[in-house]
């Protein structure tokens, strides 16, 4: 009897092993390699195309595509400004050399790797390489967003909608800039946690491994530590839960038998998989350790913390969402489709608990959207997905010459007009150097060929471009790192462009002999209104004045 059951168990293991579970478009499949089970799946041409990755193609296309349009950024500018410096230098800034009100002050360049890249591909060719690659970036980061949608169940059409409908909703964070690469390694985490509800294995080492990089990228690490603990809590709370219901219930979809079973990588137990995801968080924290600043990189994002802080107060992107804005319709519209949506499988605390805390975030602070609608994506994919859907992508219906031809022919007419699109306005990112609509250029060079020197007063905006423009001949008054200048100073800011009382003592105290600021604005009213000043140049967009007695 015993060898029977053995020589039983031995066929079952050897039927799992040898089957076949086909991926999408042929995928994960040996050619030609033989299966027990080949025959009961249909033949298909390593050159057909399936509706589903007709879509699919179609819309990474067009994420592609969309950063093309997005306008020049204006901190981009003193990023490249300061991977120039490092380059020169060879060395990372720990003070502050670009600006005259707050030079030899600390500050934490947490974003040198990317600006050493940024300057790297600029020299290669301008500004065009620095679009294609960051629309690489965002357009792997909704990739990603779309892997996970698969991942709990989803099928491919509504995976398609729902990462278009994330995307769109996130469009004010495409831009050249480092923080696209916190939006990425997002992303990634959120896939490798959600992947690991199915199976514990090394793929999880992953997330200490890119927290190297990405603390020397972008700031916005600390967001991945955050998800990774507000993750764990949502599983304490399943497994409470679930421990209270006394069954087996899991909003989960179930794993093919034979997948990693008998290695026993796969872990259905919490306490197995709290050891596991302990482990990968210490290691980590651990890993936040390897950049410049050391342990101090842990405490500096929390410099953006509170209401009163003056990135808060404002700079547009830290403040709260204005729903009067019709973009911001996508994110309102979001919240509710998430509280009415009734979903057929138990809620997942394990995302939902990321979920409220960045939907409260995102409230205050608009910067915080893209990785709110990451989250929200897999949370809603879940309350859609069938009770019982399979976590195996759906086997493909053998296609016809005629219909794998018709979407070739689709996908063709799709790419090659939204290409087109890129040629038929001037809103197109495609020159050696951005659009420079938006910044001081003949101001500047007024300054330049004139020989001025002296102390320059600068709108906030503008003071990226005059650090990449006249520096080293040139320091800037302010920029846009207002965390660099405290918030002491960023008041006294205000203070000369809102015109308020007192601003020409703010200008006396920092010895400020010229003032370039937008022309309409009430800083020109009151200089072009006072003695003490005269209007030399005046641009598009800028005036630039003069102390009469300098």
């Amino acid at each position: 009897m015993t060898g029977m059951v053995r020589d039983a168990k031995t066929r079952i293991r050897g039927d799992a092993e040898n089957a076949s579970f086909p991926l999408p478009g042929g995928e994960g499949q040996g050619e030609g390699a033989p299966t027990r089970h080949s025959s009961l799946i249909p033949h298909r041409s390593r050159w057909a195309l399936s509706t589903q990755t007709l879509l699919q193609a179609v819309l990474f296309a067009g994420i592609f595509l969309l950063n093309f349009f997005q306008g020049t950024d204006v901190d981009m500018w003193w990023h490249l400004a300061t991977g120039r410096y490092i380059l020169d230098t060879g060395a990372i800034p720990y003070a502050d050399p670009f600006s005259y009100t707050a030079q030899g002050q600390p500050w934490v360049a947490h974003e040198w790797l990317a600006e050493i890249l940024m300057i790297l591909l600029y020299r290669s060719g301008g500004y065009l390489p620095m679009v294609l690659f960051f629309a690489a970036v965002t357009t792997t980061t909704y990739w990603l967003a779309s892997r996970t949608l698969l991942q709990v169940g989803l099928g491919v059409v509504a995976t398609t909608c729902i990462t278009l409908w994330i995307a769109l909703m996130s469009m004010a964070g495409w831009h050249v800039r480092p923080q696209a690469f916190s939006y990425l390694f997002f992303s990634l985490y959120l896939y490798l946690l959600v992947r690991s509800r199915q199976r514990v294995d090394r793929w999880l080492w992953l997330l200490p491994a890119t927290m190297v990089p990405w603390v020397n990228l972008h700031a916005g690490y600390v967001m991945g530590l955050l998800l990774m603990g507000l993750f764990l809590l949502g599983e304490g709370v399943n497994w409470l839960i679930e421990r209270r219901r006394g069954d087996a219930q899991t909003p989960w979809p179930p794993l093919p038998m034979g997948e990693g079973r008998d290695e026993g990588r796969i872990t259905p137990h919490y306490s197995g998989r709290l050891r596991a995801y302990l482990a990968v968080v210490g290691a980590a924290v651990a890993a936040t350790m390897a950049n410049p600043q050391g342990i101090g990189m842990l405490l500096y994002p929390f410099t953006y913390a509170g209401t009163q802080n003056a990135s808060m107060k404002y700079i547009t992107e830290w403040q709260s969402p204005n729903f009067h804005a019709y973009f911001f319709f996508l994110f309102g519209g979001s919240m509710m489709v998430l509280m009415v949506a009734r979903g057929r499988r138990p809620v997942d605390w394990a995302l939902a608990v990321p979920l409220l805390v960045l939907t409260a975030m995102s409230l205050q602070s608009v910067r915080v959207i893209p990785f709110y609608a990451i989250v929200a994506a897999p949370f809603l994919g879940l309350r859609l997905a069938g009770p019982h859907h399979s976590a195996l992508p759906p086997q493909h219906s053998a296609l016809s010459t005629r219909h794998s031809l018709l979407n070739w022919v689709l996908l063709a007419l799709c790419l090659a007009t939204m290409t087109s699109t890129l040629f038929m306005t001037e809103r197109a990112q495609l020159g050696p150097e951005p659009h420079m609509e938006d910044f001081p250029v003949a101001g500047t060079r007024y300054i330049q060929e004139n020989g001025l020197k002296a102390n320059l007063f600068n709108t906030f905006h503008w003071g990226g471009y005059l650090i990449w423009s006249t520096y080293p001949e040139r320091r800037v008054f302010v920029d846009g790192r207002p965390d660099m200048y405290g918030d002491p100073f960023m008041e006294e800011y205000r203070v000369v462009h809102d015109g308020r009382p007192g601003w020409r003592d703010v200008l006396d105290r920092y010895g400020v002999e010229m003032a370039m600021v937008q022309k309409n604005g009430s800083v020109a009213a009151l200089l072009e209104a006072s003695r003490e000043w005269e209007r030399v140049f005046e641009g598009e967009i800028e005036a630039l004045f003069v102390r009469r007695s300098s």
